[in-house]
């Protein structure tokens, strides 16, 4: 793990939205975001500098100056964002020492290119293939969680953005180089959307699924938990076992899921039944129908599968991540509740591409019920 003080990334800002850029620009490489105030004083030594604050406005100017000045030993480069390519803008940001100016509108690929050149990264490498790709998946899942949550129309436009980042990256990497990423994510809902929906990829990859399934399965995966954008957050991030009532406000989430792709239309049955019946167990224990058997269709079983799995092997602070076989074994053990055949093809095409890994942290009980949340 990268010592926090030391970012690859600093971003200096004092904007609202600095958080979005700070991922944006995270896809490149580990980004810290701060205003110059809070750098003047923090040790702190990135490898690149972005400066996104207004030039024209001498006031935060002078603070960034001022920042730069308490850091003027940094061999980090200056990279600085503006918001208009006037001549003052770019006098004030090359009297800050800039290597380069860019608009604030500069196309993102553009700026994380640049980005990459500064930090003498090779924007094809697997490194960077897996951290952009890991990176633009995340930024769309956020920007699809919100849309949800906010019932906005750009929900399903933000999920086939996760979608084609999920395939383009495992198919030109692998689910180890995708879990490695993805286990360093912050976000626990994040980190378990993009566990699931990148061992769907791999999954559907690695049994030489068509394109068109391959997508079908991924699109399932990235969406599958979208009601938790409404599961209040107090529930959905508690470290301790949730009180009945508690889990059934979690439990929520397949059919509030289910309801809030309805309502916004152009989502494929398929998916809309993996959102609903992910939970569901062949044997009926399962949740919010109680569907058994043949009831239960393919690729939600393969979905399942997944979510399960994926539960197991997530790092959290409160419990370390199941080794790859173990959680297999414990797949393998859930004998009636899951589909047989697709446990033990899951196990080929994905067990042989993941190493263990030491794992740490505390654990307590490693169960599949985790993932029953």
């Amino acid at each position: 793990m990268q010592d926090a003080n030391v970012p690859s990334i600093l971003l200096l800002t004092e904007k609202v939205d600095a958080p979005r850029l700070g991922r944006e620009l995270g896809i490149v490489a580990p980004c810290k975001v701060m205003t110059p105030h809070m750098f003047s004083t923090a040790a702190v030594y990135p490898r690149l500098i972005v400066c996104d604050v207004e030039m024209t406005d001498l006031g935060a100017f002078a603070r960034v100056r001022q920042a730069l000045h308490n850091h003027r030993d940094l061999p980090a480069p200056l990279l600085c964002l503006v918001s208009e390519m006037s001549q003052q803008a770019l006098s004030r940001a090359k009297t800050l020492g800039a290597k380069e100016v860019l608009a604030i509108t500069t196309p993102r690929e553009t700026l994380l290119d640049r980005v990459a050149k500064h930090l003498l990264v090779n924007p094809k490498g697997r490194g960077v293939v897996l951290q952009r790709g890991a990176g633009s998946a995340s930024i769309a899942l956020a920007g699809m969680l919100e849309a949800a949550a906010a019932n906005d129309g750009s929900l399903v436009e933000q999920a086939e953005s996760g979608v084609s980042s999920v395939l383009a990256t495992i198919e030109q990497t692998d689910i180890q180089g995708w879990l490695d990423v993805v286990w360093k994510h912050d976000d626990a809902t994040h980190q378990h959307c993009l566990l699931v929906s990148g061992l769907a990829a791999a999954i559907a990859i690695e049994l030489g699924f068509s394109a068109s399934d391959r997508r079908r399965l991924t699109r399932a995966a990235v969406l599958h938990d979208i009601g938790k954008s409404k599961i209040p957050l107090p529930i959905l991030n508690k470290v301790e076992p949730l009180s009945e009532a508690e889990m059934e406000v979690m439990r929520s989430h397949a059919a509030v899921g289910h309801e809030i792709l309805v309502l916004q239309g152009g989502i494929d049955k398929e998916t809309l039944d993996v959102v609903r019946h992910h939970h569901e167990f062949l044997d009926g224990s399962g949740y919010p129908d109680g569907l058994k058997g043949r009831q239960i269709s393919d690729i939600v079983r393969l979905t399942t599968i997944c979510d399960i799995y994926a539960a197991m092997i997530e790092h959290r602070s409160y419990k370390a991540a199941m080794p790859p076989e173990k959680a297999y074994e414990a797949l393998k053990n859930m004998v009636g509740k899951l589909d047989g055949d697709l446990v033990r093809a899951f196990r080929r095409a994905i067990l042989p591409v993941i190493q263990n890994r030491p794992q740490a942290g505390n654990s307590r009980t490693h169960q599949p019920a985790a993932a029953q949340r």
